[in-house]
């Protein structure tokens, strides 16, 4: 969840929004600025929200992953898990950099193209709904939903 940001948006537009995040120092701001609690920002990484999530036992309805994906080193675990909570027309949206050398750091696990997007669909046992390289050629943008959803699909490359 970063800052917070978009969670104290989608809260200030009358969703129920819940993340986390865990980097303290990114917390401690999204709690000083934005007033964000526990309740809406837990100090966690994604495996423990996953838990806590589960746990709850309410489906996901939408999920953001917003620059995380290409961090993780797991993903195919964990877009896996999050997929099994996503309720019947979930959808999981995604940004991630794209396979260039501008975007070469040592936290970055993988970097993405359109054909990596859907092998990792595949992977996961779903569909993508949206693919889009970004006017700069810098990131992509993407969104799964589950097989069964009713959602549009996009060709694959």
């Amino acid at each position: 969840a970063g800052r917070g940001g978009l969670l104290a948006a989608l809260k200030s537009e009358g969703y129920s929004p819940l993340g986390c995040e865990p980097a303290e120092q990114l917390i401690e701001l999204a709690r000083r600025y934005y007033g964000l609690g526990e309740d809406i920002l837990r100090c966690e990484d994604v495996d423990l929200f996953l838990k806590y999530t589960r746990a709850a036992g309410r489906p996901l309805d939408v999920v953001f992953l917003w620059h995380v994906i290409e961090h993780l080193s797991r993903p195919v675990d964990v877009l896996t898990q999050i997929v099994e909570q996503l309720g019947p027309e979930g959808l999981v949206l995604l940004q991630a950099p794209l396979l260039k050398s501008d975007n070469l750091f040592v936290e970055h696990y993988f970097l993405f193209t359109r054909h990596l997007v859907f092998r990792l669909a595949e992977l996961c046992g779903v569909r993508v709904t949206y693919c889009q390289i970004s006017a700069d050629e810098q990131f992509i943008t993407f969104a799964f939903c589950k097989q069964s959803s009713s959602h549009p699909v996009v060709d694959a490359p």
